[in-house]
């Protein structure tokens, strides 16, 4: 088995899907629409830094909150952008599926490769 082959067809398996049709087709409807377009880079920017803020630990401000939820409301009831996101979930959870799947099939088992690199060694 040529596992450079098997990849190839994992690659066209995916871009004929149906999470990549439907997200790919979202996106060009998106593309269509400078206001739409514009508002989704606002709320996925948004989003990020709400997220990294958490991930620091810090805690976001509550002006930011309240314009996060306004946007968020907004794009909620627009059927282009509301498919975009959904459309990017499903195909997001496949991609991650698919890289569980190969993690899984590449742990070796080996416990000192599972080991923090940077703790010092016990001797």
């Amino acid at each position: 088995m040529n596992v450079y082959d098997k990849g190839n067809d994992l690659a066209r398996a995916i871009k004929e899907s149906d999470e990549f049709k439907r997200y790919k087709s979202a996106a060009e409807n998106i593309d269509k629409s400078d206001e739409h377009k514009n508002m989704l880079k606002d709320f996925l920017n948004m989003q990020y830094k709400l997220s990294l803020s958490q991930a620091r630990g810090e805690t976001p401000d509550e002006k930011v909150i309240e314009e996060f939820n306004v946007l968020y409301s907004t794009i909620a009831n627009i059927s282009d952008i509301k498919e975009f996101l959904e459309s990017q979930m499903y195909f997001a959870k496949m991609i991650e599926d698919i890289s569980k799947m190969i993690s899984d099939a590449t742990d070796t088992g080996v416990e000192f490769l599972k080991q923090d690199f940077l703790s010092p060694s016990e001797d």
